[in-house]
């Protein structure tokens, strides 16, 4: 049983099946035998319902990455292993940025149960943001998104409402960043996206936000450090019983949940340097990929990426043993 999860604001499940099965992980798994479930992170088009809360209400939007990390992601495996009929006891998992953040946050957190999990393979995780260098990022972080949310009703972030226009506006006043190719400026030079199946992505693009959880990677870019959202002294104490949120440890991640990594020397927000220092802090020393011409968005949708990414993905999850989920 196989779980894969992204979404860093501009993508959800459907980035991984959006080219032909032949290219396709989710189809290239299940050939396999792997029974595939695609998740999604809040406000995607197939996760914006709440049971309480309309997306009008302040508190539909209370929420980061982290929360994400806490209920959600435990939530969703726990849906899963309860109601798939193949007897399964674990799942494997793939995440890409956001999708392995949560996953890391989850387990390293003590939300998760280890046992739940057989083995991850995590394409361009994103955790401390100390040698980030997307400038549309950094310019982004500079608005101080915590602020304006105090100065204003809006919640929801999307580049299509006047919270979105004004970060671009911002992001292209910047002598830095050149428009024209904004999303190499925030990503990273992507090497080698196949435009043909990008383009399919765009009826879903960007996709929406909380403006708490875009404060919270800002709070990240300008600290460089992985941790819980920052509310201010007084709201910290009250929260988490400290005057500083706490950070994530990648030392508490559990040895017992094998673990792979695959990540690009011209990402920008998956920077080498942060993935790096993620190896070197974790308790045991995961299998390492790196791909000196990929960005952040090559592991989705590069035109070699099954050869260079995806027939490792397979060879891992089949090395490890299929069987070892039911045991």
């Amino acid at each position: 049983m196989l779980l894969i999860r992204t979404h860093l604001s501009p993508q959800g499940a459907e980035s991984w099946v959006v080219g032909p099965p032949g290219l396709s992980l989710p189809f290239l798994l299940a050939r396999l035998g792997f029974e595939v479930w695609l998740g999604n992170s809040r406000c995607g088009p197939w996760s914006y319902g709440h049971v309480t809360w309309e997306p009008k209400d302040k508190r539909y939007w209370e929420w980061t990455w982290a929360d994400m990390a806490a209920n959600d992601l435990p939530a969703q495996i726990d849906y899963i292993l309860s109601a798939s009929r193949t007897g399964a006891r674990q799942v494997f998992y793939v995440g890409h940025s956001q999708g392995a953040l949560t996953f890391l946050s989850s387990l390293s957190g003590g939300h998760l149960p280890p046992a739940t999990v057989a083995a991850a393979f995590l394409l361009a995780p994103v955790t401390s943001l100390a040698h980030l260098s997307s400038p549309v990022a950094h310019e982004a972080a500079k608005l101080d998104l915590d602020r304006f949310v105090r100065a204003t009703h809006l919640h929801q972030f999307s580049l299509r409402n006047a919270l979105g226009e004004l970060v671009v506006a911002t992001a292209c006043a910047s002598p830095r960043i050149n428009c024209s190719s904004l999303l190499s400026a925030f990503t990273g030079p992507n090497c080698c996206i196949d435009i043909r199946y990008f383009a399919k992505l765009v009826p879903w693009f960007p996709l929406a936000s909380s403006v708490k959880n875009m404060a919270h990677f800002g709070q990240m870019v300008r600290s460089g450090e992985w941790k819980h959202f920052d509310y201010g002294f007084l709201k910290n104490w009250l929260r988490y019983h400290q005057s500083t949120p706490p950070f994530f440890r990648p030392s508490a991640f559990p040895s017992t949940v094998r673990l792979a990594m695959a990540y690009g020397g011209r990402d920008s927000l998956a920077a080498p340097a942060d993935v790096a220092w993620l190896i070197s802090k974790l308790a045991q020393r995961p299998e390492v990929m790196y791909l000196p011409n990929y960005a952040h968005l090559d592991f989705l949708f590069a035109s070699s990426v099954v050869e260079d990414v995806y027939t490792q993905i397979l060879r891992f999850f089949t090395d490890y043993g299929l069987d070892r989920a039911y045991e």
